[in-house]
């Protein structure tokens, strides 16, 4: 699917940006095939990539939307801001993974009898 063109994107960006929470609907269907790619890309390493990258996309959006005031200066700069949200999404989940294997949390027990 070929990308829309940068102003379809950008122009609904900067409304969102300035406070108009209709131009985000308005963006949604434009951004998420792009999304997709770009959380696929991140997931290339990734093991079991295949079944998350639509969770990757879907939580980097939640994400973005959360956020109180965004200020999105051009197509680039929005999804260079999610590009980076994916990577620490990734590194949260693999934290995780290894606190977990490590023990997660659970108490130390002694082996030592006394």
């Amino acid at each position: 699917m070929p990308a829309p063109p940068e102003n379809r994107i950008t122009e609904p960006l900067i409304a969102w940006s300035g406070g108009d929470s209709g131009a985000l609907e308005d963006l949604t269907p434009l951004i998420y095939e792009q999304l997709r790619h770009l959380a696929a890309r991140h997931l290339k390493r990734e093991p079991a990539a295949q079944t998350l990258q639509t969770g990757l996309a879907h939580e980097a959006s939640l994400r973005l939307v959360d956020q109180r005031s965004p200020r999105w200066k051009s197509r680039t700069h929005f999804f260079a801001i999610d590009s980076k949200l994916m990577w620490r999404i990734l590194v949260d989940q693999a934290r995780a993974r290894l606190a977990e294997k490590r023990g997660g949390g659970r108490p130390n027990l002694s082996l030592a009898t006394g």
